[in-house]
């Protein structure tokens, strides 16, 4: 079994985060690859790539088939 999170494991994901700039900027086609390969390998419908940051969601990629 892992272990769990804590706060000081969160804040070092949120700085990461913070460090690929990814939040509110446009879609790539490489995010859009990925979530394409997700679905087809899940075999879904639907498939997104999500940055969750403190406090928010944001949508870098979607697919719907």
């Amino acid at each position: 079994m892992g272990r769990a999170c804590t706060s000081e494991d969160e804040a070092e994901r949120l700085r990461a985060l913070g460090r690929y700039h990814l939040l509110d900027t446009p879609r790539e086609q490489d995010f859009d690859e990925i979530a394409e390969a997700a679905a087809e390998l899940c075999e879904t419908p639907i498939a997104v790539v999500n940055l969750v940051s403190d406090g928010r969601q944001f949508f870098k990629a979607e697919v719907v088939t």
